[in-house]
């Protein structure tokens, strides 16, 4: 069952707070100055066109700030919770190295069944450490052992990182990623607080 607003610690949801107003303020800013734009100096700036043209460009830049800012991905984005089904390791080329190249990396993806019956793939991190196909895959083959088929999966509005309860009942931190013990309140890597009241 979906939810829009599970409970959430103060210090988490002044992140997401911060995170979604990242976008919306920006799209909000230049959708204003766009239409301006459209109003005041539309029809001259594109007079040499037809209406039919004209009205397919006003469509265009009315609409590319929200492509931009990625907002329609915050406005659909709803929390929800699964669990693991699946753990794959795959293959694939970083070309991020630098501007110097390409190398070999490895994903570590969990495949997850939603509560709605969905079924959905999250890459969950990039292990590109290694130069060779076999190095970067035994990384990834090591970090697959953290995480294990039935293990429950939430995700929280507005937040990247997923929150995965383990078999031992460690949670990893929404915010870093870190695992932290049952009986931690806050992560011990970045002090954020560990979400203990799921829905």
């Amino acid at each position: 069952m979906y939810t829009n607003k599970p409970v959430l610690p103060e210090d988490i949801r002044k992140i997401v707070t911060r995170a979604v107003a990242k976008r919306v303020i920006p799209c909000v800013i230049s959708e204003l100055i766009v239409l301006w734009y459209v109003i005041f100096f539309g029809e001259m700036s594109f007079k040499m066109v037809g209406i039919e043209v004209r009205i397919l460009i006003y469509i265009v830049l009315i609409l590319l700030p929200f492509i931009i800012t990625g907002v329609p991905l915050k406005l659909i984005d709803r929390s929800w919770k699964g669990e693991i089904i699946g753990i794959n390791v795959d293959m694939g080329l970083d070309r991020s190295v630098n501007g110097k190249g390409v190398r070999e990396v490895s994903y570590l993806v969990l495949k997850i069944k939603r509560d709605d019956g969905k079924i959905v793939d999250h890459t969950l991190s990039v292990f590109s450490l290694g130069y060779t196909m076999q190095s970067s895959r035994a990384k990834s083959e090591f970090a697959e052992d953290d995480y294990a088929v039935g293990d429950k999966v939430y995700h929280y509005y507005g937040i990247k990182r997923l929150l995965i309860i383990h078999e031992d009942k460690s949670r990893e931190c929404v915010i870093c990623g870190s695992n932290n013990p049952e009986k931690n309140d806050r992560c011990f890597y970045c002090g954020h607080s560990i979400i203990k009241k799921t829905f």
